[in-house]
């Protein structure tokens, strides 16, 4: 009897384990491997992460790609001035175009619009990125803004007044290599306002002028309809000077450094528009962005229809 007690005993224990076994790989889980997010890389065009506040022609090279088995969905850009506060410049759902992964060219200099930099200064941009599993990738660039004694300078640039309808450029910016700009709904200036430093027009009673698109009293009375329908009106600052026609032409053509340029002041006195301009007059300017530079005057215009021609250096 006792021999028979044990042999039930061991086989009920032998089924025992083998149904716990049967059971344990009945539920088995395979392994999954989980993506890291989203792969971000910045690189500066110039691989020297300095920001030349004369030129002004870096450009960060962006390149986001998704994980396998995720699609990106999400991005936010920001830029923080040395300790400053972030500014978020771009935040919200990517396009459908973009969600495998995307490559750009982003300019620096369109980046820091609202910011003023001085040489020294540092400003990081960091890209954010959120993929279909809510996974977030930052990447982060950092920019030192810096200035030498070199001057940019252009070739002669003729602007016509308002009522010009043969020199069909009137309106200036230091972008693009001195871009001109035309007026009118089929014009040039519309789209590019943010470019736009100088303002050309001659008026009844200041003649030859140069103002701020931002100026009220003279620039957007002349060209009202045109500037009010412009997103940015910049505020360049103005000053007249005592600089001769020979000493910007010495330093435009054989000294080429900006010491000229720094002997104007413009801590105080600084106006939205400069009025009767003459012949061989030097003005100086300071752009909204920072940037100081000069303006010669080599003609001027008679009336409205007229024109004027100008050398500028910064």
């Amino acid at each position: 009897m006792k021999n028979t007690i044990k042999t039930l005993l061991l086989l009920f224990v032998s089924a025992s384990l083998v149904l716990v076994s049967c059971k344990k790989d009945d539920t088995t889980t395979p392994t999954t491997t989980v993506p890291n997010g989203p792969v971000i890389t910045l690189k500066d065009s110039f691989a020297t992460n300095n920001y030349d506040l004369k030129a002004q022609n870096s450009i960060i090279n962006v390149t986001v790609a998704a994980q396998s088995g995720t699609i990106l969905v999400s991005d936010k850009v920001e830029r923080q001035v040395n300790s400053g506060e972030a500014t978020t410049l771009k935040s919200g759902n990517l396009l459908a175009s973009q969600i495998n992964g995307y490559s750009m060219a982003v300019t620096v200099a369109s980046s820091l619009a609202g910011a003023t930099l001085v040489a020294g200064d540092k400003v990081t941009f960091t890209y954010s990125v959120t993929d279909s599993k809510a996974q977030t990738q930052k990447a982060s660039i950092t920019y030192t803004a810096v200035s030498n004694n070199s001057i940019v300078s252009s070739n002669l640039i003729e602007l016509g007044a308002q009522s010009n309808t043969l020199v069909v450029y009137k309106f200036l910016g230091l972008a693009d290599n001195f871009n001109t700009y035309t007026s009118g709904t089929t014009g040039t200036a519309k789209a590019n306002s943010a470019k736009i430093d100088f303002v050309y027009y001659y008026g009844a009673t200041g003649l030859n002028s140069f103002a701020a698109p931002s100026n009220v009293d003279g620039a957007q009375v002349i060209w009202g309809t045109e500037i009010g329908g412009w997103a940015t009106k910049n505020a360049t600052q103005f000053k007249t000077t005592s600089i001769t026609k020979t000493q910007f032409l010495n330093y435009k053509d054989n000294l080429k450094t900006n010491v000229l340029i720094n002997t104007v002041d413009f801590s105080a006195g600084a106006v939205d528009k400069v009025i009767s301009i003459k012949q061989d007059d030097v003005v100086a300017f300071k752009t909204a962005s920072g940037t100081q530079g000069l303006i010669y005057f080599s003609a001027v215009s008679a009336d409205n229809a007229g024109s004027t021609k100008v050398y500028v250096m910064y």
